[in-house]
């Protein structure tokens, strides 16, 4: 009796599953045919996706990682006493900015493809509040032609604060405020603050 062997592959599920295959010739009678598997082929490594970190937006940062981050996106700093000192009148801070806040200029920025540049802080001099520049949940920012259009073409006006000065949103999360066109006054912050500030009442 003549014997001949065969390995065939049958691919599935991410894995090869092998078999030798024996078919037995007896004579003239009809090949007897015996399917036994091989040794295992094991399958190949799938790389695992990482997740995204997840970002703490309410987490203050320091001056320095704000001020990198910012250089690094095109976005520039003006201060009329050329500091940064948070203590100090006429300085532009970035010390103990809310992480959300300058996430939020980031997106500004890049949607708005105009140049920014952040002409306040968390430095002295703001109105003190909880949800304030002090604490890292507003910036200013220069009131550009290009940042102006923006603005007036991509968000709604949701009224006027007491002071008179129109206020924009187009998402949850922030207000921009024209301040006397001196510069936009940005806040980024929980949705019912901003909703509170709208119908001109305190949010703490």
């Amino acid at each position: 009796m003549k014997r001949k062997q065969w390995l065939i592959g049958a691919a599935g599920c991410g894995a090869t599953a092998a078999f030798v295959v024996t078919v037995a010739l007896a004579g003239r009678q009809e090949p007897t045919v015996i399917v036994r598997p091989s040794a295992p082929v094991p399958a190949a490594p799938v790389a695992l996706k990482q997740a995204a970190p997840v970002i703490d937006l309410t987490k203050k940062v320091r001056q320095p990682f704000v001020d990198t981050t910012f250089r690094a996106q095109g976005v520039k700093r003006f201060s009329s006493g050329g500091c940064t000192q948070r203590w100090k009148h006429g300085c532009t801070s970035y010390e103990g900015m809310r992480r959300g806040t300058v996430e939020g200029i980031l997106a500004f920025r890049k949607a708005s493809r105009c140049k920014v540049t952040v002409s306040g802080g968390t430095e002295k001099g703001h109105a003190r509040m909880r949800f304030s520049h002090e604490n890292g949940y507003k910036i200013d920012i220069m009131p550009t032609k290009c940042v102006t259009k923006y603005i007036h073409r991509t968000m709604k006006k949701v009224g006027e604060r007491s002071d008179g000065s129109e206020m924009y949103r187009v998402r949850p999360g922030q207000l921009f405020a024209n301040e006397h066109d001196t510069h936009w006054d940005i806040f980024y912050g929980p949705e019912w603050c901003v909703k509170r500030l709208i119908r001109h009442r305190a949010c703490g």
